[in-house]
């Protein structure tokens, strides 16, 4: 009798085979199989309501623009953004989602206060794009401009 090793339940026993067995060999086959590509959704916070700089609304949507794929911008912070000159262009899908701030309970508690400026506008690119809870006030344009599929 050979002296073999078997593999059970992380254990390794030993096996006695007859010497007569002879080992046959064995084939393993192999398949890869690729899957879709993943990307981790990124968050980006506001978290003051200055027009721009670190933290701000504006720098937000600028970091979402330049990731690709979808990304959430959420608010630490509520009260009123105002801004002294037009957003820039959304060109990325992303869920601007006001229900974040601080002591939402339905009502929005952000408002972006656009003082005669354009209001949002989604670009080719930002596909699939949410915009909610936010109240819009004094767009000089429309309030929400849409150049894109599927965004509500």
């Amino acid at each position: 009798m050979e002296g073999n090793i078997m593999l059970l339940f992380g254990k390794l026993l030993p096996v006695f085979l007859p010497s007569r067995l002879k080992k046959q060999s064995m084939t393993y086959v192999v398949s890869v199989e690729s899957l879709e590509s993943r990307a981790m959704l990124a968050t980006y916070s506001v978290s003051n309501l200055n027009n721009s700089g670190v933290g701000s609304f504006r720098d937000a949507i600028d970091q979402a623009n330049a990731n690709a794929g979808t990304d959430e911008i959420a608010f630490t912070v509520a009260g009123t953004v105002s801004l002294t000159e037009s957003l820039p262009f959304i060109t990325q899908p992303v869920l601007i989602d006001g229900s974040t701030a601080p002591s939402f309970d339905g009502t929005p508690v952000v408002a972006i206060n656009f003082d005669g400026a354009s209001g949002f506008e989604f670009h080719e690119g930002s596909d699939g794009s949410t915009l909610q809870s936010l109240a819009i006030v004094n767009a000089g344009t429309a309030g929400v401009t849409v150049s894109s599929n599927d965004v509500s």
